[in-house]
């Protein structure tokens, strides 16, 4: 597929609980920018764009995530609509929420690449077919009633931009949620070293 034409930015305030109703038609480049009150979650916009799209290959980077929404995660995996599913934490997840990193451990298994990092970053990408879907929200991937703003494109270069990031992650951070402490930060120190305060044009 051409790279779609640029659309206008749709902007939504989201009072509603369904996400389906609040992202509205979904076409190639949509643009949505949103303020809501995190009725629905992260898991919910990805839940409705899966069946426009198709089965994706996708990325999470969240600080945390609560065991309904890895129950959710798990189901999709099983159901063979996550082609692939790298997952990005908070490298403080273990210690922080110790009873969630174990129901992770069971719901997910070991076999879940599972990154843990310095991140407060929250944001999704999906690349199924054509599809290049990127969600960026203040809200966490699961819900939290509480005001929350989320901007979702369907873009190429936004696209690969966060991509790009995930994948420095997986290639320098090892796997799993036991990582050592020394291990993590090395990681941390080594991502980007050169392209600190850089801009790319």
């Amino acid at each position: 597929r051409s790279t779609p034409k640029a659309r206008r930015a749709v902007t939504v305030r989201a009072g509603t609980v369904d996400a389906a109703a609040a992202l509205g038609v979904i076409v190639p480049g949509f643009r949505r920018v949103m303020v809501t009150r995190c009725l629905f979650s992260l898991y919910d916009i990805v839940d409705v764009l899966l069946p426009v799209i198709g089965p994706a290959d996708v990325a999470v980077s969240t600080w945390t995530m609560s065991r309904l929404h890895m129950e959710r995660v798990r189901r999709l995996l099983d159901e063979g609509r996550f082609r692939s599913f790298v997952l990005i934490l908070d490298r403080s997840f273990p210690t922080r929420q110790p009873q969630y990193a174990q129901e992770l451990r069971e719901v997910l298994g070991n076999g879940l690449d599972v990154r843990l990092t310095k991140t407060h970053a929250k944001f999704v990408t999906l690349g199924a077919g054509d599809w290049r879907i990127v969600i960026r929200s203040s809200g966490n991937y699961n819900q939290s009633p509480r005001l929350e703003n989320v901007d979702i494109d369907d873009d190429g270069e936004i696209y690969a931009f966060f991509r790009a990031i995930v994948d420095e992650v997986v290639e320098r951070v090892p796997a799993g949620l036991d990582v050592s402490g020394s291990a993590s930060q090395a990681a941390w120190v080594s991502l980007w070293p050169a392209e600190i305060g850089r801009a790319h044009v």
